[in-house]
């Protein structure tokens, strides 16, 4: 699980494991299936989890946002309601309670059969703090089958030191006068931030 509205960080710990699946990108990206949780159902992703690797060891299915669909049903009973537009235009069809608690149940029980040669990768936007769900994952990451990163943004008395290891990475040498306009004038925004030492580094 990879969870927290931090994007840069979510993009980092998702492209970690990108590059463990194979050492040839190209066939890493025949190795990986993204699916969108807004959209899709536990059974596409059951069924991209159960399909075998393609001349590779292992392959990477991504959900996104599935598990914030499944934590909010659409109200009242019966079929689910009719789509609506979210970000980016995408259609999204809010499960029914019922709906929602039937897949929640089949993703939970599957969490335990994923095969040892597939790497799931549930990816939400924002931080998922409860359900049944996160709790067995919890559980599995004390047996080492399961890790959670959570992405959360930094305080503002953490920018200075997360600038400072940034632009020793990017190889840019910055005086502390130039680390403080930069958490002061760009923020919290790790992406602006990140993008921006990399312009100085160019300069």
């Amino acid at each position: 699980l990879i969870h927290g509205p931090t994007e840069l960080l979510r993009a980092e710990a998702l492209a970690a494991i990108r590059n463990g699946i194979a050492d040839d990108p190209e066939m890493a990206e025949l190795n990986t299936t993204r699916l969108d949780g807004r959209t899709g159902s536990v059974s596409e992703l059951c069924n991209a989890c159960d399909t075998l690797p393609f001349l590779a060891e292992r392959r990477l299915v991504i959900a996104e946002g599935l598990l914030a669909r499944l934590a909010a049903p659409a109200k009242g009973r019966g079929k689910a309601a009719e789509a609506v537009t979210v970000n980016e235009g995408v259609e999204e069809t809010p499960l029914s309670l019922e709906a929602a608690k039937g897949q929640a149940k089949v993703l939970l029980a599957y969490l335990d059969e994923v095969p040892e040669s597939t790497e799931l990768v549930l990816l939400e936007d924002d931080t998922t703090s409860a359900g049944p769900i996160l709790r067995r994952l919890q559980e599995l990451t004390r047996t080492g089958k399961a890790k959670i990163v959570t992405c959360e943004k930094l305080r503002r008395n953490e920018l200075p030191d997360w600038i400072r290891q940034r632009a020793a990475a990017r190889k840019v040498k910055l005086d502390a006068g130039a680390i403080a306009d930069l958490a002061e004038f760009v923020g919290d925004e790790l992406r602006q931030l990140d993008q921006e030492l990399i312009k100085l580094a160019d300069y």
